[in-house]
């Protein structure tokens, strides 16, 4: 993928997430995707939908791309979340993409997700 298709590529997983969109999971992750916590699609789905039960009004917005190969960092800001630190919310997530997908992904945030 090259830099362009790799932050479409991020925009579709926030909005996917703001939009409870469990169906695109498949399509935006790795049959193998590797997290934090968690490993393939399934339980990707089952951690978006915990986190829309216990944040309804969750919402993530992206700021800021980094690409460098097959690895995006991105940060984004992030409301209708309980912060467990600091005033605005934030989430700084690694990417590493491969065959179109997210394979890896690991992050950092101050919102009370789970």
């Amino acid at each position: 993928m090259d830099r362009d298709e790799m932050i479409r590529l991020a925009h579709r997983m926030y909005a996917a997430a703001n939009d409870r969109n469990l169906a695109a999971v498949d399509e935006i992750f790795a049959a193998d995707f590797r997290g934090v916590g968690i490993t393939g699609p399934d339980q990707v789905k089952k951690a978006w939908s915990a986190m829309a039960a216990r944040c309804p009004d969750f919402h993530v917005e992206l700021v800021d791309v980094l690409v460098d190969g097959d690895r995006m960092a991105l940060r984004a800001a992030v409301t209708g979340v309980e912060l467990t630190a600091g005033t605005d919310g934030y989430l700084t997530e690694w990417i590493r993409v491969a065959d179109g997908r997210i394979a890896d992904l690991w992050g950092v945030t101050n919102a009370a997700l789970r």
